[in-house]
């Protein structure tokens, strides 16, 4: 029995476990037919099962211990196989048996995970990432051991595996699975002289603005959390709680910093949130850290939200949108953070000024409580639902179920008309950003947004003129990244052109400055880009112009409106210096790109431009899994470049470097196939669809 042997200690401390590591002991079992039979011992526990090693608190310490059954994935040459284990030895190890794919001619590598189920099937590597499946679970903690044990156990270890002198395999050393996870009880009460426990219903803990922990059950004071040190990152430790109605709350400056395979206990004094009423206010009202605001307002009043305070929303409705007044819904007046307590629907629409006003040069967050389930609906008819309309900070997104609609020279997220606008973070949550006019539904009106990244969440964005993400009529973007979540982006058209699903916005006016955006980098994540009429998927709005395309991983689809690229360009105009982008370069990913649909003869590429339009250099390397590109008209390229302008006498299509001189390229791995395995585009004839460059 491994035995975790730690201290209960009110500032974070460890000892770190000891473990045993005993001879093999071989058991042979029957061969399966076409399968390789497999026999060993492993140490005792300092790893887990599927059907999970069993816990026991005692004290200070935790004693855990194989379980007979309990399954084990075996990943050798790249391949997963499961093994169970038998009855555990009196020292603690025990014998694991089954079947394995791959021959056993030599002393070979081999690793061994626990739970089986943790990973997948294919065995990824060495097979040591866990899958979504199980690092969803922790986030839908009790509270308790028991959910831990069978549910969250981590163990890892490597070995060597040897023929067993038939024909099958067992390892070379008894193999020790060293636990990947850390378990803290957090014994809550509340901050007064004589402390008293608090019975919650929900706790989460945060380490700097991401969730590491997130547990819901019955009324207890006692939490058991499992935490994986080495996913933590680093920032201060926010400890939420919910008891009956009311929050509670701890931090500690600096963070903590837990070790694997170590049991903590802490008591933890919390702070309770206030309370205020909005229905009760007749004056305006500042909201301070820690406040809890719930109710309708029911009088004009302006209430905003100290700098540096974090409050907590619950049921709030703010209901400015036939009112004339001076001020926005909500209003931060630095940099704030706004939580939005689980099960809670609050609303703030403003007119002429923001849902949520941010204020210029701060940042402020929006989270959600520790289910996820607090929703906001922000919006206004003549202002951005989230944002600003004399200048606008830094927007951060980390959860909760968030709508906003911007109104008139708007954007949902973002800006309002010419003026500039911080970054956009969104790391989480459910978000549903719409424009109605022609502002980006996250991005940049017609000024200017810094730039704009997405690295989880569930995202939708659409405008009815403006890029889905980037940036409006006449606006500029920064960069836009794309590093994880489900993002859908829908750009706007008009009977004068298009925006972008991610990327620019567009002009009708080849006398004005280009729409633009800079740099989009996808690396992970699935996204959906559709573009608005004359626009691409993915790159440029109509008369836009934007930076490199990069795309290293994730599940693209992009579809471009007519004669636009799927991904790429715009169709193109008078002059070069509209409708371009730097250049395209696909190097991982699951690829759909297809061109907007033909008209009067005029089409853009599946890859590349417009009908008319410039783009640089286009590069696909054998990273990629599949590449589905599509053209729609006889005269353009699946890849490469568009047709012909769509007016007689303009710019035709080009692949030209950034001087519009100098003739770019189109390279295309031999490796890169299409989704049903053709390989079509390999040899630059005629044939392959990339040819008329």
């Amino acid at each position: 029995m491994k035995t975790f042997r730690l201290f209960s200690m009110a500032a974070l401390a460890l000892v770190m476990a000891a473990c045993s590591n005993n001879d093999d002991e071989i058991q042979q079992p029957a061969q399966q037919q076409g399968m390789i039979p497999f026999s060993a011992t492993i140490a005792a526990p300092n790893s887990g099962a599927t059907t999970r090693t069993t816990y026991t608190e005692v004290g200070t310490s935790i004693n855990v211990a194989w379980k007979n059954g309990d399954q084990i994935a075996l990943i050798h040459n790249g391949v997963k196989d499961v093994v169970t284990v038998g009855e555990p030895n009196t020292d603690g190890s025990a014998p694991v048996t089954g079947s394995i794919t791959a021959p056993v001619s030599a002393e070979e590598d081999v690793v061994l995970v626990y739970p089986a189920a943790s990973v997948d099937a294919t065995g990824s590597g060495t097979g040591a990432t866990p899958n979504a499946a199980y690092v969803a679970k922790g986030f839908a903690q009790d509270g308790t051991l028991e959910y831990i044990q069978n549910n969250l156990d981590a163990r890892q270890g490597s070995g060597k595996i040897i023929p067993d002198g038939g024909s099958g395999g067992t390892l070379k050393e008894k193999v020790k699975m060293e636990s990947k996870i850390a378990i803290w009880k957090l014994s809550l009460q509340d901050n007064a002289a004589t402390p008293n426990a608090l019975s919650a219903t929900a706790v989460t803990v945060k380490v700097g603005s991401t969730t590491v922990a997130a547990a819901a059950a019955a009324a207890k004071s006692n939490y058991y959390l499992c935490l994986v040190p080495a996913t933590m990152g680093s920032g201060d430790l926010t400890i939420d709680a919910t008891v009956g109605s009311d929050t509670y709350t701890y931090t500690k400056a600096g963070g903590i910093s837990l070790t694997a395979n170590t049991y903590y206990q802490s008591t933890v004094s919390m702070t309770k949130n206030t309370t205020k009423n909005l229905s009760l206010l007749t004056n305006n009202y500042t909201a301070q850290d820690g406040d809890v605001l719930t109710g309708e307002l029911s009088n004009i009043l302006q209430i905003s939200i100290a700098d540096g305070a974090t409050v907590t929303l619950r049921d709030v409705t703010i209901d400015f949108s036939s009112a004339s007044n001076l001020f926005a819904a909500l209003t931060t007046k630095g940099d704030a953070r706004i939580i939005l307590a689980d099960g809670s629907t609050n609303t703030l629409k403003g007119n002429g000024h923001p849902g949520i006003y941010v204020a210029q040069g701060k940042t402020t967050t929006i989270c959600g409580g520790p289910l996820g389930t607090g929703k906001l609906i922000a919006s206004s008819s003549g202002a951005p639902g989230i944002g600003a309309v004399y200048g606008c900070g830094n927007i951060v997104i980390e959860g909760g179920d968030i709508t906003a609609t911007g109104g008139s020279n708007s954007t949902g997220i973002g800006g309002y008309g010419n003026i500039s606008c911080g970054n956009i973070t969104i790391s989480g949550g459910k978000v549903n950003a719409t424009s109605s006019s022609w502002g980006a539904g996250i991005g940049a009106s017609s000024g200017t947004v810094g730039d704009i990244l997405i690295s989880g969440g569930d995202v939708t964005a659409s405008s009815k003129w403006g890029a889905g993400i980037g940036a409006g009529k006449n606006g500029t973007c920064g960069n836009i990244t794309i590093s994880g979540g489900t993002v859908n982006a829908t750009g706007g058209s008009s009977t004068a052109g298009g925006a972008a699903g991610i990327g620019s916005g567009y002009n009708n006016d080849e006398s004005q400055p280009s729409p633009t955006c800079g740099n989009i980098l996808i690396t992970a994540g699935t996204v959906t880009a559709v573009g608005g009429e004359y626009a691409a998927g993915i790159g440029t709005g109509n008369m836009g112009n934007c930076g490199t395309i990069v795309i290293q991983g994730g599940t693209i689809n992009a579809t471009g409106g007519n004669c636009g690229a799927g991904i790429g360009t715009a169709p193109g105009y008078q002059s070069r210096n509209h409708s371009r982008c730097k250049s395209i370069t696909i190097s991982g990913g699951a690829i759909t790109a297809i061109a907007g649909d033909e008209w009067n003869g005029r089409s853009g590429a599946g890859i590349g431009t417009g009908a008319g339009g410039t783009c640089g250099s286009i590069t696909i390397t054998d990273g990629v899994k599949y590449v589905d590109a599509t053209k729609k008209g006889s005269e353009s390229n699946d890849i490469g470049r568009g047709s012909q302008s769509i007016f007689n006498g303009y710019q035709d299509s080009a692949i030209l470097l950034d001087d519009n001189t100098t003739a770019g390229t189109v390279t295309i791995a031999s490796g890169v196939a299409t989704s049903d395995g053709t390989k079509r585009y390999t040899d630059g004839n005629a044939a392959n669809g990339y040819s008329k460059q």
